[in-house]
């Protein structure tokens, strides 16, 4: 099951209204999911305006979806949240403290029986568990067994959580 359909899934049986994605980047999860009202929050958006036009036909939810090319802590110190959210799906950067910090903010939106959705907790190797402050720092840093797959230290969230 992809992710996509494990975040739609969720959305369908608590019929969600509110959806926020936290690192959006090309948009191949968020353009795709079905909810009425979702928020995208990325530093360096790369959709093309081609590529959201045609979703807008496709999956008309992405008619007032809503884009804050910011980053995640910015976005949660500066706007208004009114409502809160019933899913939250986390794809930002890939470390410890950022999963975290961003499990913190989105646990103070939360609606009551809200589903917070964490990406990247279970690397597939050892590289791709290298706990670097970005991909490209990861992907210079020549380690043994680097296929281009970086999950980074987000596994730790979760075990901080649990």
């Amino acid at each position: 099951m992809s992710r996509i359909d494990i975040i739609q899934n969720i959305i369908n049986k608590k019929k969600a209204a509110k959806y926020l994605e936290i690192g959006v980047k090309r948009g191949n999860c968020f353009l795709l999911i079905r909810a009425k009202k979702k928020y995208a929050v990325d530093p360096t958006f790369r959709i093309p305006w081609k590529l959201k036009l045609k979703w807008m036909t496709k999956n008309p939810c992405n008619i007032f979806a809503k884009y804050f090319e910011e980053r995640s802590d910015d976005f949660f110190d500066r706007k208004n949240h009114t409502g809160g959210y019933d899913v939250v799906f986390m794809d930002g950067l890939h470390t410890y403290k950022q999963a975290l910090m961003d499990v913190d903010n989105s646990l103070l939106y939360l609606n009551e029986k809200g589903v917070i959705v964490v990406h990247d907790c279970s690397p597939p190797h050892e590289a791709a568990a290298y706990p670097a402050g970005s991909y490209e720092h990861a992907a210079l840093s020549n380690l043994p067994g680097w296929t281009g797959e970086w999950c980074g230290d987000v596994w730790k969230t979760i075990v901080y959580l649990r």
